[in-house]
């Protein structure tokens, strides 16, 4: 007689979480780290050495995590770098444009060289010959 609880069971996962080839192991792997990692735990310790089955799922899960904890926060660095470096050339930007706005302000007749700077120049010429009079 078939025990029908047997069948409606959580931990039986019909042949999904399987170690029999490669790609079934890698599923099973992922499954393990995501999300049902306890019912196939149960389901190792069953099968042959409880030890080992839970020494593997514990490392798992442990080595899992850590991997996943640091993609995410590589992605989350890498997005606030990038907000960073929009707001650093974003200031770049504006200083540049208040220093071309300054050098017009200085050109007084348009042509291109900054007339304040002439006229300091002359100012200082003037100083150096009233010094020596």
């Amino acid at each position: 007689m078939i025990n029908e609880t047997y069948f409606n069971a959580d931990y039986i996962n019909y042949g999904i979480a399987t170690f029999d080839n490669l790609a079934s192991s890698f599923l099973t792997n992922f499954i393990m780290v995501t999300e049902a990692w306890a019912w196939n735990m149960f389901n190792l310790m069953d099968a042959d050495l409880p030890l080992i089955g839970s020494f593997y799922c514990i490392t798992l899960l442990v080595i899992g995590y850590f991997i996943l904890m640091n993609l995410i926060l590589a992605v989350i660095i890498q997005s606030f770098i990038k907000a960073q470096k929009r707001e650093i050339e974003a200031q770049l930007q504006e200083i540049s444009d208040e220093m071309l706005q300054d050098e017009l302000d200085d050109d007084i007749d348009g042509d291109g060289v900054r007339d304040g700077d002439v006229l300091e120049e002359e100012f200082e010429e003037e100083e150096v010959k009233k010094q020596f009079e």
